[in-house]
């Protein structure tokens, strides 16, 4: 458990994608798939929509994220060699060792949850583009899909975000004065939902321009995605304000018995990280997927019949 947290903390870009990935190849297809009243193809297009989403997106967050995660924790043992002395003090926010300041853990937390909108648009881009062979892999049967002839990907790596660049961006002090500002605030869950909210439009724009897809379905699939999205963000914040005491006791009991730890900062870290992307995963994964569904194939009826 302590290194999962460790991990979280360290990479908590990809621990929310990792978690994505556990929760959308086995809960949300299943889920989507059981939903009653609703057409098979309607069940379909959402379920290759996860499959892929998810692959994607933490195979993605995988090569981006490692660097950049390597390069703050760099950053954690000398922060001497890559940031001011006046940083340090801005961010240190009094506290002795600079891991435990909420204001630097907010700093450096928007370079690691921040990854989520620099992946937005290739996600967005591949997932679309790999929803048909998945639905052809699955479902051999459907008629989702127009003729078309299979198109090669390519796309280039990123480039690895060194210590010194973070460091230089740190120094900022445009940066330090924000942070000060905004460190006590809910900013993990902010950062999440605005990363699904941005990744939902992206994805919503590349389908619209996906020719292997029948248009009527495009709808299906763009108002499921709308859909999802918009409800886990709404249940998800309401969830976090309910479970935000809990969580509080829950670390003060991890604190008090791994008093001592040198790692207990990033522990404390990623607990405050595991919740809301949890709390999300559960949602958007195991609930979300039956209403969704349900609510974008009444919706589609609905326009027939009118």
């Amino acid at each position: 458990m302590k290194q999962t947290l460790k991990f979280a903390s360290e990479n908590s870009a990809l621990f929310v994608a990792g978690t994505s990935l556990a929760f959308s190849t086995f809960v949300r297809p299943v889920a989507t798939l059981l939903t009653p009243k609703v057409d098979r193809e309607n069940k379909i297009l959402p379920f290759a929509k996860s499959v892929s989403s998810s692959l994607i997106g933490y195979v993605l967050m995988l090569g981006v994220s490692l660097p950049l995660a390597r390069s703050i924790g760099k950053i954690d043992k000398n922060p001497l060699k890559y940031l001011k002395l006046s940083t340090i003090e801005a961010l240190g926010d009094s506290k002795k060792n600079l891991e435990e300041s909420k204001v630097y853990q907010f700093a450096t937390q928007l370079f690691k949850l921040g990854l989520g909108f620099v992946i937005a648009v290739p996600k967005a881009f591949l997932t679309n583009r790999l929803i048909p062979p998945v639905m052809k892999t699955f479902f051999k049967d459907t008629e989702s899909l127009d003729d078309a002839h299979d198109k090669d990907l390519a796309f280039a790596g990123s480039k690895d975000f060194i210590p010194n660049t973070i460091g230089k961006i740190l120094d900022k002090e445009g940066l330090q004065k924000f942070a000060q500002k905004f460190k006590d605030t809910n900013f993990r869950m902010h950062i999440i939902a605005l990363t699904d909210a941005f990744s939902t439009f992206v994805f919503a724009r590349q389908v619209s321009k996906n020719d292997e897809i029948k248009d009527n379905k495009k709808k299906i699939l763009i108002n499921n995605a709308v859909i999802s999205t918009a409800l886990c963000i709404g249940l998800g914040y309401v969830l976090d304000k309910v479970f935000d005491k809990p969580a509080q006791g829950f670390i003060k009991r991890f604190s008090e018995v791994n008093k001592g730890d040198k790692n207990l900062p990033k522990y404390i870290e990623g607990i405050k990280l595991a919740k809301p992307a949890l709390i999300l995963g559960t949602i958007y994964y195991g609930i979300i997927p039956v209403i969704s569904a349900f609510c974008a194939d009444r919706i589609e009826k609905n326009k027939k019949i009118n």
